[in-house]
């Protein structure tokens, strides 16, 4: 049965959209993902946010009442996901899908978050080819973001406000790595204007480059990896490695592979400069 009430489809249009949008809002406040207060994220492995959530809110609740003591804590896993059914058609009898029957549907009903799912019930021997489905409701401890389509682990304020400080102090060197890296290239290019090809410090820059851009989509992945052995026990067979890790990896390397035959031609440039000049 649906997660919340179902609204005539009898009405007028302004009110059928009026109650729609109030029915949005209170399952956003009610699976914990209206966000509101400071996050902090470090790259596509860990962040930090808070939401206010409750469990018999109402329109009137949600704006006129004190929301503070609603507030929930989590850290985020932009890493990991589920795989969320994008349609579902049920009647009455019998449940219809569009969509690939593995995927999920997520909702939390009086603080315990499930994932609803399609599971297929065994047809009699002389319908081999006959099958019917149900839907199940799993319980699981994780919550998860519609917004960030990431996994959630609910944590208290002070962890929170603690880990918003380390993956802060995180974020911010990995910035001046990345300023560090774009230095390097910036001076490569004012030494090639001067001129200044083949150099030694020219071919170490490249190498610097190029071995962090093939290192760092690698090292992404297996820290999600690392990750998922840390929250164990969050993990369902539900939960799938984002899309987003895989579409930010694969420029970065071809980005890594540019630099890195930038490289080994500057590189190879140097030796035939050197030996150039030792025969003269």
């Amino acid at each position: 049965m649906p997660f919340d009430a179902v609204i005539p489809d009898s009405l007028s249009y302004k009110k059928y959209n009026y109650l729609k949008d109030s029915v949005s809002t209170i399952r956003t406040l009610k699976n914990g993902d209206y966000f509101s207060g400071s996050s902090v994220n470090f790259f596509n492995l860990l962040g930090t946010g808070s939401c206010i959530s409750c469990d018999t809110c109402s329109l009137s609740w949600y704006l006129h009442d004190d929301n503070i003591a609603n507030r929930q804590y989590y850290i985020k896993l932009p890493g990991w996901g589920l795989k969320i059914r994008q349609k579902l058609h049920q009647s009455q009898d019998s449940v219809q899908f569009s969509f690939d029957i593995d995927s999920v549907q997520f909702y939390v009903n009086h603080g315990q978050a499930f994932v609803r799912k399609i599971a297929t019930i065994s047809s009699p021997a002389q319908k081999k080819y006959e099958v019917k489905y149900h839907l199940v409701d799993e319980p699981v401890k994780f919550r998860y973001s519609q917004r960030d389509q990431c996994l959630m682990i609910m944590i208290s304020e002070s962890v929170k406000n603690a880990l918003d400080i380390t993956f802060g102090i995180l974020s911010i060197s990995g910035i001046i790595y990345v300023l560090y890296l774009l230095r390097g290239f910036l001076d490569f290019i004012l030494d090639l204007s001067k001129g200044l090809s083949f150099t030694d410090q020219n071919v170490k820059r490249l190498k610097v480059i190029s071995l962090s851009l093939l290192i760092f989509p690698f090292s992404i992945f297996l820290l999600n990896l690392f990750i998922r052995l840390i929250f164990y026990s969050y993990f369902t067979k539900d939960v799938v490695i984002n899309d987003n890790i895989w579409s930010s990896a694969w420029k970065t390397l071809v980005a890594g592979i540019v630099f890195y035959m930038l490289y080994k031609a500057f590189k190879q440039g140097k030796l035939l400069k050197e030996e150039q000049d030792f025969t003269v």
